[in-house]
């Protein structure tokens, strides 16, 4: 019995981390007891618990909540981990100089696409996706970049958890698969001023990908630019995959021994 309480103990923990992580303004306790249908008195508690551990912190100006320095650092000891990432970024620079627009680096982490890197344009992006941010792979150009060239077992298995979890429809995701498969890229589109996002898979030896290197921003709404920014894309993706291939094992994904359906993530919003 004691052990099923620390361990409803704990999800009410991370619960409150993940509501800090993720909310767009700092929460305050009321805010986060409201938003968990948690008790006042638990809510305060767990709040010291990731005080003390150095998880969150006090806002300096409001009795608001923000992440702390331990998040920060784990945070970036997982990005660490992704060989992926510091290959990328030269290539990174060169699109986001050549495209005028934000340049993102997305790896896939359970049935998240992470974002790994981040290089800003020179043009403004009405909704970038910050380092450390995470969507489910069907929820932006980006995780569909991936969730494309999945082998096909694993492919199943997330068009499973997605029906179990009512996060969306399979057979409109299996179609929107095929498309991106035939093209080799994947493209959403919001408002003119949002323009969208173009993602190109970063794929090993084998055919599946490792990565995604995605374009977003402004340019991409006018039809007549996205051929000349999806080359650039094709071509940084295409030398990193050279990379890549002098050692395989080395760009291997580190969190692939991970059983994808238990990797829970803070979710941002869809950009598909």
């Amino acid at each position: 019995m004691a052990a099923a309480t620390r361990n409803e103990s704990s999800h009410w923990i991370f619960d409150i981390l993940e509501l800090v992580a993720t909310a767009p303004e700092p929460p305050s306790a009321i805010e986060i007891a409201n938003r968990l249908k948690l008790p006042i008195t638990t809510t305060h508690r767990g709040i010291h618990t990731l005080e003390q551990s150095g998880y969150i912190a006090q806002h300096p100006m409001w009795s608001r909540y923000v992440l702390a320095s331990a998040t920060k650092q784990l945070t970036k000891a997982l990005l660490a981990r992704f060989a992926v990432r510091g290959v990328s970024l030269h290539y990174l620079r060169y699109v986001a100089g050549a495209s005028q627009e934000t340049t993102t680096l997305c790896v896939p982490l359970g049935w998240y696409a992470l974002t790994v890197a981040t290089v800003l344009g020179l043009n403004e992006v009405a909704d970038r996706a910050p380092v450390g941010s995470s969507v489910e792979l069907h929820n932006s150009a980006s995780g569909l970049a991936l969730l494309a060239f999945l082998p096909k077992a694993r492919l199943e298995r997330y068009l499973a958890w997605v029906q179990k979890h009512k996060l969306g429809k399979p057979a409109a995701i299996r179609r929107r698969l095929a498309e991106i498969r035939a093209q080799g890229y994947a493209l959403s589109l919001s408002d003119a001023e949002a323009g969208g996002q173009l993602a190109v898979p970063i794929r090993s030896i084998e055919g599946e990908a490792l990565a995604s290197i995605a374009v977003q921003g402004g340019s991409l709404a006018v039809k007549s630019n996205r051929p000349k920014v999806l080359a650039t894309v094709v071509a940084a993706a295409r030398r990193i995959e050279g990379v890549i291939q002098l050692e395989p094992e080395r760009f291997r994904n580190p969190y692939d021994h991970l059983p994808p359906d238990e990797i829970r993530l803070p979710r941002g919003p869809a950009r598909n």
